[in-house]
């Protein structure tokens, strides 16, 4: 047996054993699957929101400069606009 046959002997037997078992069988979406999807995302929405509107009133209460949320601001929206985010509040 040459050295690259029993490479492929052995990378084959390994790629056997992730296979040792069925792939599971998704479960049924019943009407308690629904349920518990929408109060996850539900719970995820009002998770967000509770934190925009934190941190939005703290930037307001403390008059923050931009320093603070607008890089933030300013990387979000390079992104949604497709650009690489970047900073040019502190550039020289």
């Amino acid at each position: 047996m040459t050295n690259s046959s029993a490479l492929r002997k052995w990378l084959a037997v390994c790629w056997n054993r992730l296979y040792l078992y069925p792939p599971p069988e998704p479960l049924p979406r019943r009407r308690s699957f629904w349920v518990a999807m929408t109060v996850v995302a539900v719970a995820a929405l009002l998770f967000s929101a509770f934190f925009v509107w934190y941190l939005t009133t703290r930037q307001d209460a403390f008059q923050t400069n931009a320093e603070d949320l607008g890089i933030m601001d300013q990387a979000v929206w390079s992104i949604v606009h497709g650009a690489v985010p970047h900073q040019t509040i502190c550039n020289i």
